[in-house]
């Protein structure tokens, strides 16, 4: 979905293919991090730490298989793709065509 959103913004293929496993990556580092601080402190989660487990893209290989917060993960991910494609269309109809 990153990738159709920074197409429609970018015209470098290099950086719409790495910016998005980039974003991946970041999100990856900051949620085992916020894991792991829990786990040592104690603590519960939090509300950061359950946005980025619904947020996850493998929840969705398991969207058949009964686990907790399965409806969260269906409606963010919907909202992600309703965002992105409203997004897409909001930068492809303000571009100029220049002739190019």
């Amino acid at each position: 979905m990153m990738a159709y959103i920074l197409s429609s913004i970018i015209r470098n293929k290099y950086l719409v293919l790495c910016i998005p496993f980039l974003i991946v990556y970041i999100h990856n580092s900051i949620e085992s991090k916020l894991f792991i601080s829990s786990i040592h402190d104690g603590a519960q989660i939090g509300i950061l730490g359950k946005l980025l487990s619904y947020s996850r893209a493998s929840n969705l290989l398991y969207i058949f298989y009964p686990f907790d917060d399965i409806l969260y993960t269906i409606l963010f991910s919907l909202a992600v793709l309703v965002t992105a494609l409203i997004l897409f269309t909001v930068f492809m109809n303000r571009r100029i065509d220049l002739g190019a």
